[in-house]
């Protein structure tokens, strides 16, 4: 854990006045950041500073919200005043639809269940697995191919700012929820100014229950449209 770098993005934001981050000395993190740290950076050591966004639990944040907090990111990392190199690391989905219930108002005894898993499963998750695994390997698949290839035809134009106007309800109703992690999507590109990317793959994985999709940002391009 980068404690250094962390604490000044906090106090950072905080003093400048655009965001009062909340700062953990004892984060447990999910998958949501555990599989990019395995798989990007398997056998290499460097310090980490998990930054969480709120894509579960209603009341979630807006989508432009998100985008303004990138932004305020993306300004105190130019502010850090040492030598480090900074890698920033998005992770979330397209269009999927997994059986996690809102939170405050389950329906049925699978719903009180994973309600339950999430709020008392911290210290003993392993009593909660079996039943987690099996409701969600028995949930039907649901993508939307065409809205992935929506989104991902945004970040090609260098156009993924449109996704500020987005709605909780919207995504949720088009896409799913398990879309509602495009808020960090939108954070990357807002990140590195909306520079037009290059799509490499898209594949709708009933399996998974997702719309897997690969997008090339690089920083060094210009914006450009495409037709």
């Amino acid at each position: 854990m980068d404690v250094d770098l962390a604490r000044h993005l906090a106090n950072d934001m905080v003093e400048g006045g655009a965001f009062d981050p909340a700062f953990s000395a004892r984060l447990q993190i999910d998958h949501g950041q555990s599989q990019a740290i395995q798989n990007l950076l398997d056998g290499i050591y460097v310090p980490i500073v998990p930054i969480v966004v709120n894509v579960f639990a209603p009341p979630l944040p807006t989508f432009a919200r998100c985008r303004e907090f990138a932004a305020a990111l993306r300004e105190s990392l130019e502010r850090e005043s040492s030598s480090k190199r900074v890698v920033v690391i998005e992770s979330g989905g397209l269009s999927h639809r997994l059986p996690w219930p809102d939170w405050r108002e389950p329906h049925g005894d699978d719903e009180d269940f994973m309600v339950q898993a999430r709020l008392d499963g911290r210290d003993n998750w392993s009593q909660y697995d079996i039943r987690r695994r099996e409701i969600i390997r028995a949930a039907q698949s649901s993508i939307t191919p065409s809205f992935d290839d929506y989104v991902l035809r945004l970040f090609e134009k260098g156009n993924a700012d449109e996704m500020a106007d987005y709605s909780t309800d919207y995504v949720e109703k088009e896409a799913g929820n398990g879309a509602q992690e495009l808020r960090t999507w939108l954070m990357m590109s807002t990140l590195l100014r909306d520079v037009a990317g290059e799509r490499v793959a898209y594949e709708a994985i009933p399996e998974w229950l997702t719309g897997m999709g690969i997008t090339i940002l690089d920083p060094t391009t210009q914006k450009q449209e495409i037709s």
